[in-house]
């Protein structure tokens, strides 16, 4: 009679979740700014003293050490700036056995007011604007020239007839 024995056991991501989205079972995502901050819930499947189990995390592209180990098995990223990241998540178990790495991409979006249209909106906004003041200054200046030409032929008429 053959026994398989195997010094591995394995990690799980249960959910990983944004503000907004769910990410679980994903092995690439892309986050938009306004789903921040992102929230793992690990669990490592050892059934001696499951307490025990220890996580540890490395987030290249943020900080390429790992994080020290931790009981808890929630990993809170609460705010990315814009760019690719790669999470490195793995276990250890009460017997100090250390689980197969679970890796992750993370591409973080740039907020809209860093992309290259909403600079194109910013000018043609600032144009429309300084447009709109020109065609108001100008109709109130043709206004004014008709008001002041008929004072002008009012003033011509009044004069006329009072040399008559």
């Amino acid at each position: 009679k053959q026994h398989f024995v195997t010094n591995h056991f394995y990690l799980h991501i249960l959910s990983f979740k944004g503000s907004k989205n769910d990410f679980t079972g994903e092995k690439s995502i892309t986050i938009y700014p306004g789903d921040q901050p992102l929230i793992l819930e690990l669990s490592a499947s050892f059934f001696i003293r499951p307490d025990l189990t220890e996580y540890q995390y490395t987030l290249t592209g943020l900080n390429p050490e790992r994080s020290r180990w931790s009981v808890n098995p929630v990993i809170n990223l609460p705010f990315l700036t814009a760019g690719n990241y790669e999470l490195k998540i793995r276990a250890r178990n009460a017997l100090n056995i250390e689980s197969i790495e679970k890796s992750l991409e993370i591409n973080v979006l740039p907020p809209f007011t860093d992309s290259g249209y909403f600079y194109v909106l910013l000018v043609l906004g600032i144009l429309s604007i300084i447009a709109l003041v020109v065609v108001i200054r100008e109709r109130k200046l043709m206004h004014d020239k008709k008001v002041l030409e008929q004072k002008v032929q009012e003033i011509g008429r009044a004069s006329c007839r009072e040399r008559v």
